[in-house]
């Protein structure tokens, strides 16, 4: 019965979310998919509390390339990459900055992790250089 509930309370907010699905998809049309999916992260990061944590999850599903809905994306949680995938069981904590990744099954990230991708974000060509 929970389990009923829970879902049906998960396809209400992909239904309050497709306004925002529609216009990210509307949007990159025109322009650049990572930017627009770290401005629309941004957004959903926002939205405070349990309801907040639902429609994440909800709108996030249409955004990057896997969401599940079995995962939860605290308060605050920024994306910035649209390849970006989160598995089910997955629990990102609040103030949390996720790049390129995968995030699998039943993975827990507590608060103010940050997951870098992208070139040159480490460089050992100086080991003398902390």
């Amino acid at each position: 019965m929970r389990t009923q509930v829970k879902n049906a309370i998960y396809l209400l907010f992909v239904v309050l979310a497709s306004p925002v699905f529609l216009s990210f998809q509307l949007l990159a049309l025109i322009g650049n998919r990572d930017s627009l999916t770290a401005g629309y992260s941004q957004f959903l990061s926002l939205i405070p509390g349990q309801l907040g944590n639902y429609f994440r999850k909800a709108a996030l599903r249409f955004i990057i390339a896997n969401c599940d809905k079995d995962s939860l994306v605290s308060f605050g949680v920024l994306l910035s990459h649209q390849d970006t995938e989160i598995e089910a069981g997955v629990y990102i904590g609040p103030q949390c900055n996720i790049g390129k990744c995968r995030i699998e099954k039943n993975c827990l990230l507590g608060s103010a992790v940050h997951i870098m991708s992208g070139k040159k974000q480490h460089s050992f060509t100086d080991l003398d250089t902390p």
